[in-house]
């Protein structure tokens, strides 16, 4: 191996393969299109460079081959991609185009909602923004509602439908998405307004019928999202 380089990828993004439940196309997103700072270098196939990156979790140390027809059996634990132009292999920049042979994403493909949702048993953190540092988290105002929500939560296990009201801008979707993480709440349904929405595991509902529709629905998903016609 090689000293490393340097460089920032574009990271593409990753779906789940659509699920049809009558008249309802669920499409399952995992993530969108990012970009990442990392260290490539060459391994002793001369068609693979390991990559690794401070972003930590899945994408802590990845692989890039030349093309999808490189044989990456001994990589099945860890993530894998190839140029969608094999001249680019020897030049990895941030307008190289990647393309997904194997995602740490893939393995929740079968997990079942209740499943996902205690794999964050004790792993949520009330971790702060702070901007002048770089460091991404929640903002104050999420924190407060966060800690509000949890609050109400704790007084008993029958809870009473509750309003949540944060000013414009302060980022309510991923407060919604955090009181999921944080209370380990299995599913949650979010009715919108307005088509301008992207979400992780976003579903687009196209109206059910059934009682048994909608429930085949919640068994697939722990976010669903429903564009109201009204």
């Amino acid at each position: 191996m090689t000293d490393a380089n340097l460089t920032t990828l574009s990271i593409p993004s990753f779906s789940f393969p659509d699920i049809q439940v009558s008249e309802n196309r669920v499409e399952r997103f995992g993530h969108q299109l990012f970009e990442l700072t990392a260290s490539i270098a060459t391994t002793d196939n001369a068609d693979i460079v390991i990559c690794e990156s401070l972003i930590g979790s899945d994408f802590a140390q990845f692989y890039i081959v030349k093309s999808k027809r490189v044989c990456v059996s001994h990589l099945e634990r860890y993530p894998v991609l190839y140029t969608l132009k094999p001249a680019s292999f020897k030049a990895l920049v941030v307008e190289s185009e990647l393309r997904w042979l194997n995602h740490p994403l893939t393995k929740l493909n079968d997990l079942k909602p209740s499943q996902i949702s205690k794999s964050w048993q004790n792993q949520f953190m009330f971790k702060a923004e702070d901007q002048e540092s770089g460091v991404l988290g929640l903002r104050t105002p999420q924190i407060r509602a966060l800690h509000a929500i949890s609050a109400e939560f704790s007084r008993s296990s029958n809870i009473e439908p509750s309003t949540v009201v944060l000013p414009t801008g302060t980022g309510k979707r991923e407060t919604m998405l955090a009181t999921s993480l944080k209370r380990l709440v299995a599913w949650l349904s979010l009715v919108l307004f307005l088509r301008v929405f992207y979400i992780q595991l976003l579903l687009r509902l196209k109206g059910h019928k059934t009682v048994e529709d909608a429930q085949k629905l919640f068994e697939k998903t722990n976010v669903m999202i429903s564009i109201s016609s009204i």
